[in-house]
């Protein structure tokens, strides 16, 4: 997470607390508990990247600026 905030990586924050992120650069895709543990780190569609990206763009949640949002 540290690493999202450093490079501004799209991150996104639930109502929950889950926080999720997605680096274009590899078309990874993690989601965090509010605690910091991990909840799920994979690439989505085999990381194919339009489908990656829409994947994230679908997730529940706002984009803070703390963590590097968009």
């Amino acid at each position: 997470m540290g690493r999202a905030q450093a490079e501004g990586l799209p991150t996104k924050i639930d109502s929950e607390g889950v926080i999720r992120i997605y680096d274009p650069a590899t078309n990874t895709f993690g989601s965090y508990n509010a605690d910091g543990t991990t909840r799920t780190f994979y690439k989505p569609y085999g990381g194919e990247p339009k489908k990656a990206q829409a994947y994230f763009d679908r997730q529940p949640g706002n984009s803070p600026n703390l963590l590097g949002g968009p």
